[in-house]
Formats: C-alpha cells, sequence, structure tokens
C-alpha cells in the first residue's frame, strides 16, 4: 500500500503488454473518489531524451527543473558490477581464444537475442484530467516517484540505472531504464547474464513471458 500526501493507494498487478491500461483509484479521507488511468508501455530506452540531452519540441524548458530524478547511473559501470567476476570466471574456463568475452556490454549489444538494457513507461492520467497544469498533477508524480524508489524491491533482477519523472511535458510520466539480471549454474555460458527471460523466471514469472515483465504486485 502507498501512502502519498494523504492519499492511499494501491498499484494492482501490471500485466504490460506493448501498451497496457489499468485503472489507479486514488482513496482520499473525505467521501470524494477519484479515479485515474494506469497506462504504461515499454520504451525505446533513449537516455538522451530521457536525460534531456537533446531537448524535442514536445518539451518545455522552462519546466526542465521541475523534472524528478530518481536515477543517473553509468550503464557501463553498471556492468562491470554485475558481470565482471561471471566474466572473468567464464574466460578462465575456456581453452579457445576465439571462445573468450573482451566486453560483456560490447557482446550483448551486437546480441540478438538479448537487449543491452530495457525501458518501461509508466503514466497515470492522461492530458485531460492530469496534465502538468492540473491539481493532480503532483499527487500523480508523487505516485510515480514511490513506485520507481522502490522498483527494485519488488523486481530483485531489474537493476535499474536511469529512471527519471518527466514533468515538463504534457503529463507527468515514468521512464524506467534497467538490466535483466539472471544468477544460475549452467554448464555452459556465463553464471550470471544478461537475461530478461532468466531474471523473470527467478522472480517467479516462469512460463508467463513478456507480458508480465514489470512486477507491480
Amino acid at each position: 500500500m502507498l501512502r502519498t500526501d494523504r492519499l492511499l493507494c494501491r498499484l494492482h498487478h501490471f500485466v504490460s503488454r506493448s501498451c497496457g491500461v489499468h485503472h489507479l483509484i486514488f482513496h482520499k479521507e473525505s467521501d470524494r473518489i477519484v479515479q485515474r488511468t494506469l497506462s504504461g508501455c515499454f520504451g525505446r530506452g533513449d537516455l538522451n531524451h530521457n536525460n534531456r540531452s537533446i531537448i524535442t519540441e514536445n518539451v518545455n524548458k522552462d519546466r526542465i527543473r521541475d523534472d524528478i530524478i530518481i536515477c543517473q547511473r553509468s550503464l557501463k559501470t553498471l556492468y562491470h558490477e554485475l558481470f565482471d567476476e561471471a566474466l572473468a570466471e567464464y574466460n578462465n574456463k575456456q581453452t579457445r581464444r576465439d571462445r573468450k568475452i573482451t566486453n560483456y556490454q560490447e557482446h550483448i549489444r551486437h546480441s540478438r537475442q538479448e537487449k543491452e538494457f530495457h525501458e518501461a513507461i509508466f503514466q497515470v492520467g492522461n492530458r485531460d484530467d492530469t496534465g502538468v497544469d492540473s491539481d493532480m498533477c503532483k499527487k500523480a508524480a508523487a505516485v510515480l516517484e514511490e513506485y520507481a524508489r522502490s522498483f527494485e524491491e519488488r523486481n530483485p533482477h531489474l537493476k535499474l540505472f536511469n529512471a527519471v519523472i518527466h514533468m515538463d511535458e504534457s503529463t507527468p510520466h515514468l521512464h524506467l531504464d534497467f538490466v535483466p539480471v539472471c544468477d544460475e549454474k549452467r554448464k555452459n555460458g556465463m553464471r550470471v547474464r544478461n537475461s530478461l527471460t532468466g531474471a523473470l523466471r527467478q522472480q517467479g514469472l516462469e512460463g508467463e513471458g513478456i507480458s508480465n515483465t514489470i512486477n507491480m504486485a
């Protein structure tokens, strides 16, 4: 249960396909009930856009200072922290030089099976009922912030390295960028590796596929 500014809300298990929409109900300490949609989709993972290194036409430059930075870590550093030990173990077992992996991040970047990182985007309401000029804007942002800050508690195998709430577009929305990590013994390959399927399986979502990538229970 999330508690935000005398606001009680529950984010139910979010089942995301290419895009999903659910209802988010805010229960206030009064007879009034405010309902908003909770939508989510998988993003491109454009860090230059997320961190405002590049400013597009739909961004209000005067409001960039209102963006809420949850996490901004170096992806390169995170890869070293997560995979260097397992990479060394793997390379030490190889008898052929062509089977050794020099740079694991580059190896994944050129992989046909895995992505270097994944991005999920969440938004509460829409521009008509929860726009940046509305009374609900700050409440929606607070809910998104609380969810982002506790993301890894619910998803221990999805490692955040970049998370920001944009308050400078039409509606507050959250970008979560993460690396999926699977840690299990294997006959071949690295013990700790980038694997979305493996990470989800270790979070109890085996066989449910990409549609349950983000566990919001």
